[in-house]
């Protein structure tokens, strides 16, 4: 069947918005995801609002200077076709942090045509766990340095103190900006207390990859449950390979992010409603054993402390028959500058952890924040993400990932859309915006690691990750 990219990133735009649509606004609900829609480009809008002095008046003297001599960012007009926003009239700054993969990198790019006499926006892209250390350091301040932050859903929430409500210029510039072309449920997904922290840029999921060429040479048919993934190991280690398959437990985040989609496969959580533990459980020590029993049957220990740039690269290379890691890495698969098996990885949902239980897919959304006590003018910064999200621009990054604008397409969009689509689908869902969430994240991804670094019995480590929890979590007056 020919593929249509546009039909399964809109397929998953619907998938994230039901999957968020029952969680949006309090401080402690599930948030989730989504993808694209129908109106005019935001830049014709823009150029519609050029003040009429900007035209030259037909009873103006002729020895009047004319405008096309002044610099184009004096103020009033726009400052080009490719950013249509009104170019500011005094010197601004603005500083912009966040990871890098490559839809990231794709949509800071389209910041760089805003930049000008009068504007310049400045790009930090760390790795995730870098550029988070950092953008907590700087909202600790009070009055940060950085201007636009990236955040996933669940941050939105971590962050909501910190951060400024954009409602009211949201509202402003919905029909100007064609913001209506960004599902609700996305909207939801950054809403705290009624307030909107975060616009939408794209939403993510993780599933299943795997080498084809080598599926069939070793006679393996794509695998439905971990079962089958630990089987598939088994047959693939006796043809010489000793790691068949990654899945991220290099880190203490990785890990407690793999643990968060196998609990919740089963039906148990991270934080209960009431601020509690919960992952020292029946749910929880099941997870566990089942994570421990893939890594010993698929991975080396040199596999173990694969991130998701070494099993990317290693899948690229054609050495890594088969991997869980992030949808948005589907396109380099198929870059031929980067990839060895173009047209080779095959993509699959997410994988249930038993027969009978949800697929391990999480439902994300990325966003833009603009943190509260910054010294640039809110309305400035937001008008310079609206330029960097206009449809033109998510165009662009469609090829990378499913992006927020329902009417923003590419023909060159990764061929993973239908696998994201049933992973979000039949998958975990959202991470909970809980503020007491980073105080579990942090304690179990912790004592979870040990597990894999140096052996720790799973049932203690659950066990002195709750009491760790619950030291913490009081502490900081989150339980009583």
């Amino acid at each position: 069947m020919e593929y249509k990219p546009t039909k399964w990133w809109r397929l998953l735009a619907a998938f994230f918005t039901l999957s968020l649509i029952a969680t949006a606004c309090g401080s402690s609900s599930d948030t989730a995801t989504s993808d694209t829609g129908t109106d005019e480009p935001a830049e014709e809008t823009a150029e519609e609002s050029e003040p009429e002095e900007s035209e030259p008046e037909e009873s103006e003297p002729e020895e009047s200077e004319p405008e096309e001599s002044e610099p184009e960012d004096s103020g009033g007009g726009i400052i080009s076709d490719e950013c249509p926003i009104p170019a500011p009239s005094d010197s601004v700054e603005i500083d912009l942090i966040g990871w890098e993969f490559p839809v990231t990198a794709e949509i800071a790019n389209e910041f760089g045509d805003c930049n000008s006499d009068n504007l310049q926006v400045n790009i930090q892209l760390l790795d995730n766990a870098g550029a988070q250390d950092q953008i907590n350091l700087d909202l600790a301040t009070g009055s940060p340095e950085f201007e636009i932050i990236h955040a996933t859903d669940s941050l939105i929430g971590t962050w909501a103190e910190d951060l400024t409500d954009l409602t009211p210029l949201i509202d402003q510039y919905r029909d100007e900006f064609g913001l209506d072309d960004i599902p609700q449920a996305m909207w939801d997904g950054a809403t705290v207390d009624g307030q909107i922290l975060g616009i939408p840029l794209f939403s993510n999921t993780m599933h299943f990859f795997y080498n084809s060429e080598i599926f069939e040479a070793n006679g393996l048919t794509p695998p439905e449950t971990y079962d089958d993934v630990i089987a598939a190991c088994g047959v693939l280690r006796e043809a010489g390979f000793d790691d068949p398959f990654n899945i991220n437990l290099s880190a203490n985040w990785s890990w407690e992010i793999e643990f968060s989609n196998f609990i919740k496969s089963l039906g148990g959580n991270i934080v209960n409603d009431d601020n509690t533990p919960g992952w020292n459980t029946p749910e929880g020590l099941q997870a566990v054993e089942r994570l421990v029993e893939i890594t010993e049957a698929c991975q080396s220990d040199a596999g173990r402390a694969f991130g998701i740039d070494d099993s990317e690269a290693a899948l690229r290379a054609g050495e890594l028959p088969m991997a869980t890691i992030w949808a948005s890495r589907a396109a380099q698969m198929d870059d031929p500058e980067n990839s060895l098996v173009v047209g080779l990885i095959e993509f699959l949902p997410a994988i249930r952890t038993t027969d009978d239980s949800l697929r391990n897919g999480p439902a994300f959304v990325d966003y833009y924040a603009i943190p509260a006590g910054g010294s640039v003018d809110v309305e400035q910064v937001f008008m310079t993400i609206m330029a960097a999200i206009d449809v033109e621009s998510q165009d662009a990054a469609a090829a990378h990932a499913a992006v927020a604008r329902l009417s923003a397409s590419n023909e060159n969009a990764p061929r993973n859309g239908e696998a994201s689509a049933i992973s979000v689908a039949e998958g975990v869902g959202a991470r909970i915006k809980n503020p007491a969430l980073p105080v579990a994240q942090g304690v179990l991804g912790d004592a979870l690691l040990e597990i894999t670094a140096s052996g720790a019995d799973p049932a203690t480590a659950l066990a002195e990750a709750e009491e760790a929890y619950i030291a913490e979590a009081t502490a900081a007056g989150f339980l009583g």
